[in-house]
């Protein structure tokens, strides 16, 4: 009986490994509601290069570079809908347009699967999430080895204690992936000790070359409670630039979300 106990107590201090405490912060985090719809205000600071105005004629448009209509600093009002990610927006000079969200408007927790697998870049048409539930998706809530996500497509190393951004204690981890690096572009993340809630993503983002001029990028995704719901808060992008073959300076950008609400309809607040 001793022996039992003693062996009990052995296995009970025994530390999970890397593998493992992904494993378990990925199922707390896919147990978690998903809100139906969140509206808030979109703030972007750009460094080095500029954004424009992200409606044209009614339809959402985004564009960074540089030249006469590029701005450093651009808020807008959104209202996303969980269940097809789709958005509308409206902007401070009175332009409505509405349509799939893409680049900063996805705030969920199943919004930073898209942002793993697809970066910057809008997901295809038949990969938005029709019909999906307003807790947590299929394509998460089944893991394969192949999944973007998933611990098996990754080797997973500790990275020992590190504060998640609200200050609360955390711990790092770090992924060299297993498959396509361009396709899994998980590269660190920190899991909040005393809930297991993701609270950062570090990744690479997609390359994009033509021409000559193309950047690659790096991206750190912040989560935060608010009301009650576990979301994507802020943003830090950095990119290395090139325009005509040229290397220019890195360029950055910052984007975060406030007056964060969750309306029980598409209109929002």
């Amino acid at each position: 009986m001793l022996s039992l106990i003693l062996a009990a107590a052995t296995a009970a201090l025994v530390s999970p490994t890397p593998q493992q405490y992904y494993s378990q912060a990925l199922a707390t985090m896919q147990a978690l509601p998903e809100p139906a719809y969140v509206a808030f205000d979109t703030t972007v600071a750009a460094r080095g290069w500029g954004i424009a105005e992200p409606c044209e004629q009614g339809k959402i448009l985004w564009s960074f570079g540089f030249g006469g209509k590029m701005q450093r600093q651009l808020t807008w009002h959104a209202v996303y809908g969980s269940r097809n990610a789709d958005e509308t927006i409206r902007t401070v000079t009175g332009d409505t347009c509405h349509g799939p969200a893409e680049t900063f408007d996805r705030p969920t927790w199943q919004d930073a699967y898209a942002w793993v697998r697809y970066g910057f870049s809008q997901p295809p048409k038949a990969e938005i999430r029709t019909g999906a539930s307003h807790t947590t998706q299929t394509s998460l809530k089944t893991i394969a080895d192949v999944s973007v996500i998933s611990p098996g497509a990754y080797r997973i190393t500790d990275g020992g204690a590190q504060r998640c951004p609200s200050g609360s204690p955390g711990h790092a981890l770090h992924f060299a992936p297993r498959f396509d690096p361009m396709t899994h572009l998980l590269r660190d993340a920190v899991v909040e000790t005393n809930s297991m809630r993701i609270c950062m993503v570090r990744l690479d983002l997609d390359t994009y070359q033509a021409a000559g001029t193309g950047y690659r990028g790096d991206l750190r995704l912040d989560f935060g409670e608010v009301d009650g719901n576990w979301i994507i808060t802020r943003g830090h992008a950095v990119f290395a630039v090139r325009m005509a073959g040229i290397s220019l300076k890195t360029a950055a950008l910052d984007f975060w979300y406030a007056n964060v609400v969750f309306p029980a309809t598409a209109q929002g607040v």
